[in-house]
């Protein structure tokens, strides 16, 4: 009598076919599983950190925007004091009048705004990056890890003014200082988040000493708003 090895069956709970379709489901759970909690990571702890750099990143960028067209216009222009008011005096030399240059004002607020403007539009893509250690709620890891970056594109939108200041000097000695008040909004937009911030510079652009009296201005002086100290 010939013994051989004795093979116990295999019971299977659920069929071949069946098996397969649970396993799928179960890597499909555990899928969505892991997608939920790296969204709810990103919305959590990642996206308000990139939100405050991104807000950062945009005040950096309006304020070189600010600075540089600035000074291009009124270099360019070679702007003075003469340029924006004129001014009359009486037969002593004393200032009698201040009338406002409405046209050379007009002028110089929509060069200034359209040259902030074009130049946010030509900055290329910025790239905000920050260590994943920076994402985790302790001090510790503050700086560590690889890095994570999200690609943002600038749009800016800017509105000058000018704005106008009498400062007392001493006796009779009045200062008149005229300034250029720029506000920029920059918005940052990316595929996952867009974040706006708005910075206001104001720029002293031409200033003078009253001798006398403050004077009055004629009606379209309104073109400028005034600030008495």
């Amino acid at each position: 009598m010939r013994l051989g090895l004795y093979r116990r069956p295999k019971i299977y709970i659920f069929p071949a076919r069946k098996q397969k379709a649970v396993t799928a489901y179960l890597i499909l759970i555990l899928l969505a599983f892991i997608f939920i909690y790296l969204c709810t990571l990103f919305f959590l702890h990642i996206q308000p950190v990139f939100l405050i750099r991104a807000e950062a990143y945009a005040g950096n960028l309006a304020t070189k925007a600010i600075n540089d067209s600035v000074n291009e216009i009124f270099t360019q222009e070679q702007i003075s004091y003469q340029d924006l008011v004129n001014v009359e005096k009486d037969s002593s030399g004393y200032v009698t009048a201040i009338q406002a240059n409405i046209s050379k004002i007009n002028y110089l607020k929509s060069c200034v705004a359209n040259k902030v403007q074009s130049s946010v539009a030509e900055v290329d893509e910025g790239t905000i990056s920050i260590p994943m250690g920076s994402v985790i709620d302790s001090g510790i890891f503050s700086g560590l890890g690889p890095r994570i970056s999200v690609k943002v594109a600038p749009v800016g939108v800017a509105n000058v003014d000018f704005e106008e200041m009498f400062l007392s000097t001493g006796i009779n000695q009045v200062k008149h200082q005229i300034y250029l008040d720029v506000s920029v909004t920059i918005s940052l937009i990316s595929a996952t988040m867009e974040r706006s911030k708005t910075v206001n510079n104001k720029v002293l652009v031409a200033e003078t000493v009253i001798v006398g009296n403050v004077p009055k201005y004629y009606a379209n002086s309104a073109a400028m708003h005034t600030i008495i100290d």
